[in-house]
């Protein structure tokens, strides 16, 4: 994208964080201190397959379908990154620092407005799956994806790192620690594997 870089401003406080995004909104940040938060135990566990087309299957069966908010948003951003761009280079055709291009900024906005909207939604979405997940089960296996190798495949690179598998993961780490249960991440190899009587991958 041809927009300016920027940084995000933030004001740091022993306890206090406030941050100002790329789109103009300020967001606070407050560190506090409870006591026990872990919750009651349910003696389940359950293992979570991760993909593209459910972005989470549980092994008894339960799906949690994924967004496409790369695709959902695609047209709009499209549609406005193109517009930065053409006022990008009126911009230096006119001689103005991007920072008093008034055209320029508005459309920078907006472009990191929509950019906001996609992490926002999506941010929420996954915390409502690993919250749901942490509640209903004591331990939870996941297995440990190489999204790295994975995002090789070209066709599938956009949609792969769409779903946010790591945050997920990363949440969570941190809501079992938080609440009382365990995670276990497991080694991929062999997990997937072909019934050689019938074909059907397990």
């Amino acid at each position: 994208m041809l927009f300016q870089k920027n940084l995000v401003h933030a004001f740091h406080h022993p306890s206090v964080t406030v941050i100002c995004k790329p789109n103009n909104n300020y967001y606070i940040s407050v560190l506090v201190e409870t006591e026990s938060q872990a919750l009651p135990k349910t003696e389940k566990s359950v293992g979570v397959d991760l993909g593209l087309t459910d972005l989470a299957i549980t092994s008894d069966g339960v799906k949690y379908p994924s967004l496409y908010l790369h695709k959902k948003y695609k047209k709009q951003l499209h549609t406005w990154e193109k517009r930065l761009a053409r006022r990008h280079i009126q911009a230096k055709k006119d001689g103005k620092d991007l920072r008093s291009a008034k055209n320029y900024q508005k459309t920078r906005i907006q472009v990191a407005k929509l950019h906001q909207k996609v992490k926002d939604n999506r941010k929420d979405y996954l915390h409502k799956i690993t919250t749901e997940l942490v509640e209903t089960y004591d331990v939870i296996y996941i297995e440990e994806l190489k999204t790295s190798n994975m995002i090789k495949n070209h066709n599938l690179a956009q949609s792969i790192a769409s779903q946010s598998w790591r945050m997920l993961r990363n949440m969570l780490a941190y809501k079992c620690l938080t609440y009382g249960k365990e995670l276990v991440v497991v080694n991929p190899y062999k997990t997937s594997q072909v019934c050689l009587s019938c074909g059907t991958q397990t």
